[in-house]
């Protein structure tokens, strides 16, 4: 890499985007700059109960892009996916402490470290030997939905794939209990994490208890999502 702009020279960083949203009036997120407006989210949420608060950044919604963080050692069982270099030719011996840039910096078929580095929560687990000293609780359940983890929308299945670290980022182990192997916390809890319905929009269980709220629970993969509101323990 050229030293004198290399991009791990940048400091980590979070981002964070509006939705593609717009009020009951055809307002978008520009206009919830100007003082005061935000209070007036709700009262100006459009038709689906999305008000400024859950779609603009200025208010303390939109989408936010995880940093990604490892405190720990990579897992011995990890093996760094063979081959792979970022779009500036640098492989994981250059990641430690700038897996923030995982995505700006992915290679040519889309693949970044978060992807393929075991220090930023990637790399190859096949063949990691998963353990557990009490049965499974089969009344745990993972949310079916897509969560939106390093700016990509992620599975649950994911999330198991390297459960030490990916757990371990905000709101996931309410999305994934199981996965997490934190149903004694999680299981009868509502996810923290926003969400994608089948249509793409973007929802969190605030969502499904404003209005509406059996129907919603009906739809797929809610009451998975949102245990505690649909009332998927009682």
């Amino acid at each position: 890499m050229d030293t004198g702009d290399d991009p791990l020279d940048a400091p980590p960083g979070e981002s964070c985007n509006d939705l593609p949203w717009t009020d009951n009036w055809g307002d978008d997120c520009t206009w919830y700059a100007l003082p005061g407006e935000c209070d007036k989210s709700e009262q100006y949420a459009n038709d689906e109960g999305v008000g400024a608060a859950d779609a603009c950044c200025v208010c303390g919604g939109g989408e936010q892009s995880e940093e990604v963080t490892v405190d720990d050692p990579p897992d011995e069982s990890c093996n760094d996916l063979p081959d792979w270099a970022d779009s500036w030719s640098g492989d994981c011996s250059l990641y430690s402490g700038y897996c923030h840039i995982s995505e700006q910096y992915a290679n040519d078929e889309g693949i970044g470290a978060a992807e393929a580095c075991c220090i930023c929560g990637g790399g190859d687990t096949a063949n990691v030997e998963v353990t557990a000293d009490d049965p499974p609780d089969e009344t745990c359940m993972d949310s079916p939905t897509r969560v939106v983890i390093n700016k990509k929308k992620k599975s649950c299945n994911w999330v198991a794939k390297k459960a030490s670290t990916r757990c371990q980022k905000k709101g996931v182990a309410s999305h994934c209990p199981e996965a997490c192997s934190l149903c004694s916390e999680y299981k009868c809890a509502d996810s923290e994490k926003k969400w994608y319905l089948q249509n793409g929009n973007v929802k969190k269980c605030g969502w499904v208890d404003k209005a509406n709220t059996e129907e919603r629970c009906a739809m797929e993969g809610v009451q998975q999502t949102c245990r505690a509101t649909c009332g998927q323990c009682e």
